[in-house]
């Protein structure tokens, strides 16, 4: 799982925690939790200037946009995402005798660190 820095509170969401924390110059110094029963726990960065507090949260997915060529060949559906339009409209005359109702939609999909698609609407 990568990581980010949170940069506001709302990224920070734990079931029955809130969560606060005070700033001073832009940097994270003193971090609270409290959960649903009212205990609390606070974090305090230690008086150093290289010191800091970071809130780490899961990354968001990459998104990237892809050409999805959708249809029918020979009776079979089909849904596969291409880099380029062009790609798409290749693969999309190869088929062009065996199929029917091809398109290509762009389509916002998530992608791994290199760029290969990761949703289940796309087993390839």
């Amino acid at each position: 799982m990568n990581l980010i820095t949170a940069k506001s509170l709302d990224q920070v969401s734990l079931a029955g925690v809130v969560v606060d924390w005070q700033k001073h110059d832009g940097n994270i110094k003193l971090l609270t939790l409290t959960d649903s029963t009212g205990k609390t726990l606070t974090i305090k960065v230690a008086n150093s200037y290289s010191d800091n507090l970071s809130i780490l949260v899961p990354q968001p997915p990459k998104k990237e946009i892809r050409h999805v060529l959708h249809g029918e060949v020979a009776g079979i559906p089909i849904k596969k995402a291409y880099e380029t339009p062009e790609v798409a409209e290749m693969v999309m005359s190869n088929f062009a005798s065996h199929a029917s109702n091809l398109t290509i939609t762009p389509t916002e999909v998530v992608v791994d660190d290199d760029g290969e698609v990761v949703s289940d609407d796309f087993p390839f």
